[in-house]
């Protein structure tokens, strides 16, 4: 199967470059998720988002005392996603 794109109404000079060269982009990706939908079933505007693999939580007050953590604020990591980089791993001491 073979997609064509034509794109009218544009104006012609300079000033009508840069738009030009935008939607040429902006179809380019779009057709490239497409297939790659229909083919895998990834859609790439997720699979290509960056992705640490943890779950955060806001490190209160409650869970300072509760746990005897030594810091006043922060980020509470409650895990990992499971196939991600952070998953299995243990951060070294220091």
């Amino acid at each position: 199967m073979a997609v064509t794109v034509v794109h009218d109404k544009f104006g012609s000079g300079e000033e009508w470059e840069r738009a030009i060269t935008e939607a040429e982009k902006g179809w380019a990706t779009g057709l490239e998720n497409l297939k790659s939908t229909l083919e895998t079933g990834a859609d790439l505007r997720i699979a290509h988002r960056p992705f640490m693999g943890i779950l955060p939580a806001q490190l209160d007050a409650d869970r300072i005392a509760r746990e005897g953590i030594a810091v006043n604020q922060g980020v509470y990591i409650t895990g990992t996603v499971e196939g991600s980089a952070a998953h299995g791993r243990r951060a070294e001491p220091g």
